[in-house]
């Protein structure tokens, strides 16, 4: 017991200690990391409450505007914060996963995601990655405390952060199936069934979020394409050469884990599911989101233009991946 108090004491020390850092450095800085996305985001933002329209701004992601507008009414700084505070929540949403997963040394987690090199500079901005990542990573952890029906009506909600959402949508499709809560499977429509409504009153068009999508494709002569190893060859950017090798050989945990996992008939089936949600929901989250912009900007589609940036979305994930690997290398586990 005293040494829980004493952990959760460090992890409140060091929560505090990241916030008052992040905070001087946006407050010192003399511009954002992102002079473009980011700053339509906060005007986007900012302006929502005058222009009542920008709520339902499909490029803008209306759920991200609505969280982020009553930071962004204090200016660049107020939305600063908020990406802060998503940042440092992420942080400890992760911690309270590896110390579920009893998890040695389970608060490194939280300085594995805040200097993670591509997540680092987005939270002094008006980007949206900061808050996909929580709503990811809450949604998951939710689902590991056995909150079904939470983790469903808040990842419904995802795709109106970023697009991407959509495509991790199945996954918790495939968890809740598991996990033979069928019903709750419905409800992962239904932050897409509420902006359909809202938005029929102002567009009058029931299927608004398609016929006003931002991504149609239309301009790729403008975007352009890439090749199909371009974030792979891109790593050092993305996670740095340490937090590199980390990840590969939590990879390799991972990997280990699901075939021994499935093979042993006398393990405890808690432990069995809990490492399948764990590979599923964190692993899984990561791999088809890093494919699928592999695979967008290797062909062109949906207006991607192959920025490194957009790897932040899915931080939470890699940094608890790279924790597995920090656990095994030093042999911790």
């Amino acid at each position: 017991m005293k040494k829980l108090l004493t952990e959760n004491k460090l992890v409140l020390l060091l929560l505090s200690a990241l916030f008052i850092m992040f905070f001087l450095i946006c407050y010192y800085s003399e511009a954002t990391y992102d002079g473009g996305d980011g700053i339509r985001h906060y005007l986007v933002s900012r302006y929502s409450w005058q222009h009542h329209e920008q709520f339902l701004y499909s490029w803008g992601k209306p759920f991200f505007t609505l969280l982020s507008s009553p930071f962004s009414q204090f200016g660049l700084l107020g939305i600063n914060v908020f990406n802060i505070l998503c940042a440092l929540s992420s942080g400890y949403i992760c911690y309270k996963i590896a110390e579920q997963f009893n998890w040695k040394h389970p608060y490194l987690v939280i300085i594995f995601l805040c200097f993670t090199p591509c997540y680092f500079p987005t939270i002094n901005s008006g980007l949206t990655e900061p808050l996909f990542g929580l709503v990811l990573i809450a949604s998951a952890y939710l689902i590991l405390k056995q909150k079904y029906l939470l983790s469903a009506v808040l990842v419904s909600f995802l795709p109106f952060v970023r697009s991407e959402g959509y495509f991790l949508l199945p996954l918790f499709f495939i968890a809740f199936v598991y996990h033979k809560k069928y019903l709750n499977t419905l409800w992962l429509g239904f932050g897409t069934l509420v902006y359909s409504v809202i938005g029929y009153f102002y567009y009058k068009d029931f299927l608004w979020l398609i016929h006003q999508n931002p991504y149609d494709g239309k301009n790729k002569a403008f975007y352009g394409q890439g090749e199909l190893l371009h974030f792979v060859k891109s790593y050092n950017f993305i996670f740095g050469s340490a937090l590199t090798v980390l990840f590969c050989v939590g990879i390799f945990v991972f990997a280990h884990n699901f075939l021994y996992r499935s093979k042993i008939k006398n393990d405890a089936i808690n432990k069995r599911i809990e490492t399948f949600n764990l590979i599923l929901l964190i692993f899984g989250s990561f791999f088809i989101y890093f494919v699928a912009h592999s695979f967008m900007w290797w062909k062109g589609l949906a207006n991607s233009l192959g920025l490194l940036r957009v790897m932040a979305a899915v931080a939470p994930c890699s940094a608890l991946i790279c924790m597995q690997g920090f656990l095994y290398y030093w042999g911790l586990t």
